[in-house]
């Protein structure tokens, strides 16, 4: 199977764990959301450029955010996470 292949395959799983990783790595700060969505649009662009997808067909949109609610699912899933070990932790 080819690797670009793959990268398409697994993009939700990636964006989900960019998403956790970013949200662990600047905490509380607010410019982790700025952060997420700016890796997210990189991550978009990267994959648009790999597949040679049109940015006016719909579906690139769809995967566009597919891979927004994935990273936003990932930093939440982290905040979360951090939440209850601060809890259990006192």
């Amino acid at each position: 199977m080819d690797q670009f292949t793959l990268l398409t395959f697994f993009n939700p799983i990636i964006t989900l764990i960019l998403g956790f990783i970013i949200s662990n790595i600047f905490g509380r700060k607010k410019v982790q959301w700025i952060i997420g969505i700016a890796v997210t649009v990189l991550f978009f662009f990267l994959i648009v450029m790999i597949n040679d997808l049109n940015l006016s067909d719909g579906q690139t949109w769809v995967y566009f955010s597919l891979y927004v609610i994935t990273m936003l699912i990932g930093m939440v899933v982290a905040i979360t996470t951090r939440k209850y070990r601060y809890n259990s932790n006192a």
